[in-house]
């Protein structure tokens, strides 16, 4: 029984710090990609400013209710001290108007709550969304030590054409790109460019667990690799030139 109280505090504590909260994020806050749920996605942005704006109006009418209820709970004590003739149908009516105020009230708080909820979830940064990344070592960047499966998956071609792919495409064994004076060799820099493609994921996910390193450097490599399969290959498919494929067609 007292292992059992034990890991239950245990636990407790472990919630306690992963849900505190260590930093309150900005809407105009840049990413930072060791970090990157620091910053806000466009989407979060616009429901940012509305959970904002939304709160101030709401706010906004949470004070004026309870101005205009206070106004009604005076009026409604002055009309019992006065001696009016017949006071029942004021009082009704302004029973009714503050019965009125009253659900409006709620209402505002209810909503207000959600905002407030809604805020807590989207703008607080609590420890366990940070996340750092290091920069693991280089994997999966040479055509021959890719499993056939990996190739496949990560490519959407096998082993062999991937190698027949570096030599019809004319890609250097070494590239340096500018003006940035990035490093790649030839295979890396098909393999990663053709999983960008085939995935559609951001470099910060599948460099960090696919192929390592720092994936700052990959968005020159993508621009190299574009413009080098454009200048060397563009005239075989612009104007008539795909004619020269058509009794080829039915081999792809």
């Amino acid at each position: 029984m007292d292992d059992d109280d034990h890991d239950h505090d245990h636990h407790d504590l472990q919630d306690y710090y992963y849900n505190e909260i260590v930093h309150r994020r900005d809407i105009p806050t840049r990413i930072n990609w060791r970090q990157r749920a620091n910053a806000l996605s466009q989407r979060e942005v616009a429901t940012a400013s509305l959970i904002h704006a939304s709160s101030s109006f709401y706010l906004s009418l949470v004070f004026l209710l309870i101005y205009m209820i206070n106004q009604t709970l005076l009026l409604i004590h002055q009309s019992r001290s006065f001696r009016l003739i017949n006071p029942v149908p004021r009082l009704n009516k302004l029973r009714r108007i503050l019965l009125y105020y009253q659900s409006l009230l709620t209402f505002s708080c209810h909503e207000l709550d959600i905002l407030i909820q809604e805020d807590d979830q989207l703008m607080n940064l609590r420890r366990r969304h940070v996340i750092s990344f290091a920069n693991r070592p280089p994997i999966n960047r040479i055509i021959g030590n890719l499993s056939k499966s990996d190739a496949l998956e990560f490519t959407r071609f096998q082993k062999s054409q991937l190698q027949l792919l570096v030599l019809h495409l004319h890609i250097p064994n070494i590239v340096i790109t500018a003006p940035n004076r990035f490093r790649f060799t030839g295979e890396e820099l098909l393999i990663v460019c053709l999983t960008y493609i085939a995935s559609g994921m951001p470099w910060t996910y599948f460099i960090e667990y696919k192929f390592g390193g720092d994936p700052r450097r990959w968005s020159a490599g993508y621009k190299w690799f574009i413009n080098h399969l454009y200048f060397h290959f563009y005239h075989k498919i612009s104007g008539n030139s795909i004619a020269q494929w058509q009794h080829m067609l039915p081999d792809f």
